[in-house]
Order: C-alpha cells, then sequence, then structure tokens
C-alpha cells in the first residue's frame, strides 16, 4: 500500500521535474529569441555600416572624380600657359632673325620677288602708293623702280612704320586695292601654321624623353 508521504514525494518529484520542463522550456525559448534578435541586429548593424561604407565610398569616389578633373584642368591649363610662353619666345626669336635678315644682301631679292608679284597684279590705276620703312625706302625703292617701270606707273613711296618689320604695302589709286607684302602681316598669316608646327615638335619630343624614361 502507498502511504501518504509516498505519495507526497511522488507529487513533488513530478511538480519538480515538471518545473524543470517548463524552465528548460523557457530557457530554449529565450536561446531562441535572444539569438533570432542577435541575428537580427547583426544583420541591421552589418547593412547600415554597408550603407555607411557605400555612402562613404561614393562620396570618396565623387570627390576623387572632381579632384582628378580639377587637376586635368589645372595640368591643362599650366601646359597652354607654357607652350603660349613658348610660342611668344619663338616668334620674337624668329622676329630678330628676320630683322638681321633684312639687314643682309639676301633682302633685296626677296623684295624684288615680291614685288614681281605685284607687277603680275591686274591693277587699273596708274598710280601706286608704296608703303615701306624709311631704311626700305632708301635701300630699295630704286628697286622697285626698276621692277615696275614697264607698267609705266608712276610711284609713290610714303613711310610705314618700323611695325611692318619689312616688305611694303602696295594701295592701287585705281581701283582702291590694298595689297600687303610686309613681313608682320605674313608672320600674322602664318600664325596658325607655325603654332601647330611648334606644338608638333613640342608633342614629338614629350613622346621621345617619355619613351627614353620608360627604357630605363
Amino acid at each position: 500500500m502507498v502511504t501518504i508521504e509516498q505519495k507526497l514525494s511522488m507529487f513533488s518529484k513530478l511538480l519538480h521535474r515538471s518545473m524543470n520542463d517548463k524552465f528548460t522550456e523557457e530557457m530554449e525559448k529565450l536561446r531562441s529569441e535572444y539569438a533570432e534578435k542577435l541575428a537580427k541586429n547583426r544583420e541591421e548593424a552589418d547593412s547600415e555600416a554597408e550603407d555607411i561604407l557605400r555612402r562613404s565610398l561614393k562620396r570618396a569616389e565623387a570627390e576623387k572624380t572632381e579632384i582628378a578633373s580639377r587637376s586635368r584642368i589645372n595640368i591643362k591649363k599650366a601646359q597652354m600657359e607654357v607652350r603660349e610662353r613658348l610660342f611668344n619666345t619663338m616668334l620674337s626669336r624668329l622676329t630678330d632673325r628676320i630683322r638681321s635678315f633684312i639687314l643682309s644682301q639676301e633682302y633685296g631679292g626677296y623684295i624684288a620677288s615680291i614685288t614681281k608679284k605685284l607687277a603680275c597684279a591686274e591693277l587699273t590705276g596708274s598710280n601706286l602708293i608704296i608703303l615701306m620703312t624709311q631704311a626700305d625706302i632708301d635701300k630699295h625703292g630704286e628697286l622697285l623702280k626698276k621692277e615696275l617701270g614697264e607698267q609705266q606707273r608712276e610711284l609713290e613711296f610714303r613711310v610705314a612704320g618700323d611695325d611692318i618689320i619689312g616688305g611694303f604695302i602696295a594701295i592701287d589709286t585705281g581701283s582702291g586695292i590694298r595689297m600687303d607684302f610686309s613681313i608682320k602681316t605674313l608672320l600674322e598669316d602664318n600664325h596658325g601654321y607655325i603654332m601647330q608646327e611648334l606644338f608638333r615638335a613640342l608633342d614629338a619630343g614629350g613622346a621621345a624623353a617619355a619613351s627614353n624614361g620608360s627604357d630605363r
């Protein structure tokens, strides 16, 4: 026969086991909820971190692009400034050489050649105004008269400023046509070509320097 004490002991054990099972179940539930919340928080944290990183990278890339663009513009500007200075220097030296040429014996041949071009022009007037520097009138005026003598035109020499450098400007009084054979205009008309040749030489020199540097 089961005594009351035995029944109480059995009930106590069953209650204790039930409590243990309930506690274990609750603990498992809590562990599961904690793990789920932890995973969710970790996912949210990772997502936020990735978003911050993505924004930072995007901002950094934009800043990098802006800096690179600014750098390219500054380099291009510096290149153009250097090229402009080189062009002006070259033009100045070329002008100096031309002024030396004007003082040489060969310059008379040049005046004769452009005078022949003037003689071939279809002019209607019987009077030509020739603008030259005073030095050229004194030295080469008779040469022009000789070259144009067959056309029976009256020549009137007028002093032009030294800014024409050399050569002459002819004005046909009959038609009002003005023919500019001055060296100043010759240089101005060829600025584009001179600049192109200078830049081509600079680019070729830069490419050669880069090639030599890479070979080392």
